[in-house]
């Protein structure tokens, strides 16, 4: 069964969920306050800022409408309604909001780190965001479990590269194969390059020359081309 992009935008969706009790904690909120503040997410990172960013156009939607990650209205009457914008968000019982302190976008954003964050979003984007997504195309079961192992299991998709025929059919070069092996935000920068050669057809990853040669002989001796895709994917699967 395959995914529509509304189904997809639900099943990719990862949250860390908030404490049972009254109070809806945060997990990772300890007496002395945040456990993982060098590693805290970019929401966490971002507040008190909010982001907003124009909504795509109508005819780049698919039936289902947009993926996961779209973008939001900016206010109709704006006059730049089509760009994006800063707003501040103030809540309860934030502390923070009693320093009597200034603060640009731009430093705001230096200080806490955001920009490495904001790179590896877009990357995201590219991909959650696809056109062929928003225009409706879906996900089979298998290309899910992949862009799940590529954005959220580091682990087994490191794995799923040097223990699998992976190298064999891919040009990596050396110092990106060394990188991948122990740099975590590297791999998690090539899931992004993997997904869209996988999903979409990109041409983001290089081939090795004689696994094209062998693909392009499959396809001209295959009298359906059908029949030669369908040996190549049997290949692909049984390795």
């Amino acid at each position: 069964m395959a995914l529509t992009v509304k189904d997809k935008a639900a099943a990719d969706l990862h949250l860390g969920a908030l404490s049972e009790d009254e109070k809806k904690a945060c997990p990772w909120v300890g007496p002395q306050g945040c456990r993982v503040y060098s590693d805290r997410p970019w929401a966490c990172r971002m507040y008190p800022l909010g982001l907003a960013s124009p909504a795509p156009e109508p005819s780049t939607l698919g039936a289902q409408g947009p993926s996961l990650g779209a973008r939001v209205p900016s206010p109709a009457n704006s006059e730049k309604s089509q760009e994006e914008f800063f707003f501040m968000m103030k809540e309860q019982p934030c502390a923070g909001h009693e320093i009597q302190r200034s603060w640009t976008v731009a430093e705001w954003i230096a200080d806490q780190g955001i920009a490495e964050y904001n790179a590896v979003g877009e990357l995201f984007k590219a991909v959650s965001l696809h056109p062929r997504l928003l225009r409706g195309h879906n996900l089979d079961p298998a290309q899910m479990e992949m862009f799940y192992l590529a954005c959220y299991n580091l682990d087994k998709f490191r794995q799923f590269i040097f223990e699998s025929s992976f190298l064999r059919r891919f040009q990596l070069a050396p110092e990106l194969e060394a990188k991948l092996r122990t740099d975590d935000l590297e791999l998690l920068q090539f899931g992004f390059r993997w997904l869209r050669f996988a999903l979409f057809g990109e041409p983001t990853i290089e081939l090795k020359q004689e696994i094209k040669a062998w693909m392009d002989r499959q396809l001209k001796e295959a009298t359906n081309p059908e029949d030669g895709r369908a040996a190549i994917h049997r290949a692909h699967d049984s390795e």
